[in-house]
């Protein structure tokens, strides 16, 4: 009985209902569940923002025949990079989930996917509207 005492003297410890006393989890378990946290959070705000990128593609397939559009394929593959980078980000929230990584590359990970597949299709923008030939296609 003793022993049990001065070992709880050294971890924080719990009582169950039964009243078995047991460890509580400290160090890096107690930083998982702030992992945990971060994982959801990566997945939530990617699956939300892959549907606004699917929602963007809509809304920017019915400017197709505004007088702004100068340059209908550059339009396209505007249109078309809002589809794929919506469908990506989509199929990327539900591998969050899987991801063992540490913290910092989780965080760089979820930047590095926002800031790609949101300047990517933003790009086409202004040759569509400008009527700039910057690919060798016609």
């Amino acid at each position: 009985m003793a022993d049990e005492h001065a070992s709880s003297a050294r971890r924080p410890t719990t009582r169950s209902s039964s009243g078995a006393i047991a460890a509580t989890a400290t160090g890096p378990a107690a930083e998982g569940a702030g992992l945990i946290a971060l994982r959801r959070w990566c997945v939530k705000w990617t699956a939300v923002s892959g549907m606004l990128q699917m929602l963007a593609c809509c809304l920017w397939g019915l400017a197709r025949d505004s007088p702004l559009n100068h340059w209908d394929r550059m339009f396209v593959g505007s249109h078309h990079q809002f589809a794929h980078n919506g469908e990506l980000l989509l199929a990327c929230a539900l591998l969050f989930v899987f991801v063992r990584l540490p913290r910092p590359a989780l965080v760089a990970a979820f930047w590095t996917f926002q800031v790609g597949t949101w300047t990517n299709p933003i790009a086409y923008a202004p040759p569509a509207h400008a009527g700039w030939r910057v690919c060798a296609w016609r």
